[in-house]
């Protein structure tokens, strides 16, 4: 069966390096001030991720703009936008720790630290 928590935010990222503005992939990845942001912790079978999701106003479209394997089930998700640029999850699952990811990162290596536990 398969479980979702999900929570929102409106984040912007700016336009990667080399970024050609006529690319459609590059406009795909990137984030926009006026787009909406929602995360969810999605469990499926022994599986467990972080998705984001962006929703496009001008086109009217969802989708999922990244997903990062988690290693424990997540239980809650909260984004996190401190003072300094960038945008960060923290996910909530039955392990003893609060793993923060970076959202500006499509491809992590893992968390970029562990809270607890």
């Amino acid at each position: 069966a398969a479980g979702t928590g999900a929570a929102s935010a409106a984040a912007a990222s700016p336009p990667p390096p080399g970024d050609d503005a006529g690319d459609s992939d590059a406009d795909d990845e990137r984030v926009l001030e006026t787009d909406a942001v929602f995360l969810s912790g999605r469990t499926e079978d022994d599986f467990g991720s972080l998705e984001m999701y962006v929703f496009d106003e001008d086109e009217n479209a969802l989708y999922v703009h990244h997903d990062v394997a988690v290693e424990a089930f997540p239980l809650s998700v909260a984004f996190c936008q401190p003072r300094r640029a960038g945008a960060y999850a923290a996910v909530g699952s039955m392990a003893a720790a609060v793993e923060i990811w970076d959202l500006d990162d499509v491809e992590p290596p893992g968390p970029e630290c562990r809270l607890g536990g």
